[in-house]
């Protein structure tokens, strides 16, 4: 992780010198990890930029993804201030897709919200035939206290995983930059989209429930990010109730398939 510390900082309308900035801790990182700054006391300047590596040996019991929090610990103008920041996650994923970190895709979005944009994950995403899928980004301020939604295109080539890029620009000035990653390796040979349709699961993340629209008959398997099919079921009612307390935390693939073509969807099971 780059660490870029900046000279000065605004607190209650006036500028204050950072004298030093330091990360005291880190939680949520699985069991085993650490995290080691490159400079001995932890501690950068103001002005400064360093790195710090976030490392450990996981096990496949780990697979899934880790919301981060940082602990961080500043001197500013004679204070001592000690705050926490989000939206960083680490990620453990099986060996079978350590090629998604070739297939990097940026969309550029010319847009604003009413609020900082802080961190976003892929909500959702369609693929239109063989070359393309839409995606909707959930874009969250500082503590997820609110939220926002960005749909864009991307395309699509043949190892079906990909890790997607999205940067935000706001008024041609200030520009946000996220990633996320997809993992649908193997799952579906062609695939249209259902355009009759809207297909919505919720609540995602999810504990013990998922509830999906989709107001046609259907065949649904939920897939882990291995490949494998863990659950399978027809869908006859607009709303289908679906119990996953039997699943692990982790992030799934739902693949909805009828006469009309196929949807995939993914969700967070907590």
């Amino acid at each position: 992780m780059t660490i870029v510390v900046p000279l000065d900082t605004n607190i209650y309308g006036f500028t204050n010198p950072i004298d030093s900035l330091g990360i005291t801790g880190i939680t949520g990182l699985p069991s085993g990890f650490t995290f080691t700054p490159n400079i001995a006391n932890g501690y950068w300047h103001g002005g400064v930029t360093g790195c710090m590596m976030v490392s450990g040996m996981a096990s496949h019991a780990q697979l899934g993804i880790y919301p981060l929090t940082l602990q961080i610990h500043m001197y500013v103008g004679g204070m001592n201030i000690s705050t926490m920041l989000t939206g960083y996650k680490l990620e453990i994923v099986d060996s079978v897709f350590a090629n998604c970190f070739d297939t990097l895709a940026t969309n550029t979005i010319d847009t604003c919200f009413n609020f900082i944009p802080n961190s976003a994950y892929i909500n959702n995403y369609t693929y239109n035939g063989n070359d393309s899928m839409t995606v909707t980004w959930v874009v969250s301020a500082l503590n997820n206290t609110q939220q926002g939604y960005v749909t864009s295109v991307y395309p699509v080539d043949s190892n079906g995983c990909h890790v997607l890029g999205l940067t935000i620009i706001c008024s041609k000035s200030t520009t946000y930059q996220f990633t996320d990653q997809l993992f649908i390796a193997n799952m579906v040979t062609t695939i249209s989209q259902i355009k009759e349709f809207e297909t919505d699961i919720f609540p995602n993340p999810a504990n013990d429930k998922l509830t999906i629209n989709f107001p046609t008959k259907s065949d649904l398997e939920i897939i882990n990010i291995r490949g494998q099919v863990v659950k399978s079921m027809k869908i006859n009612d607009n709303y289908e109730s679906i119990n996953i307390s039997d699943l692990s935390g982790g992030v799934y693939i739902i693949k909805v398939q009828s006469d009309k073509g196929v949807v995939v969807r993914k969700f967070i099971k907590q």
